[in-house]
């Protein structure tokens, strides 16, 4: 069903038919993990409304990647347990690429700066 939900006591979703801002707690809840992995944090939560555009189970955790040279990469989930198990998987891979996209960065920077130098010094 599309629409808004809230966990319940047991934090199982249950559909909510008000459209509210959360508790303090309930935000709280919200949060099924972060990770810090160098620069970047990784961060899972229940979304409260259902991303589910196909009218398929409803969609409503959500894993992402926050931090430089990164354009937040996204990943949703029918279920709490695969929400934490996805949040794994994505704070594994970024410890893997850290030092790939830190070399990438670097690299991009230096193309940057040699290019300003050769637009800088291009004859007029």
């Amino acid at each position: 069903m599309r629409g808004w939900y809230r966990l319940n006591n047991d934090g199982e979703p249950v559909p909510d038919s008000e459209l509210r801002v959360p508790t303090e707690d309930e935000r709280a809840r919200h949060v099924v993990a972060k990770a810090e992995v160098a620069e970047w944090e990784v961060s899972t939560v229940f979304l409260r409304l259902d991303h589910a555009y196909d009218g398929g189970p409803p969609v409503l955790w959500e894993t992402m990647i926050f931090g430089p040279d990164m354009e937040n990469p996204c990943w949703r989930y029918t279920s709490h347990a695969d929400a934490v198990a996805g949040h794994e998987r994505a704070t594994a891979w970024l410890r893997d690429a850290a030092p790939a996209i830190k070399a990438a960065s670097h690299a991009v920077e230096v193309a940057q700066a040699n290019l300003r130098g050769i637009i800088e010094g291009a004859p007029q």
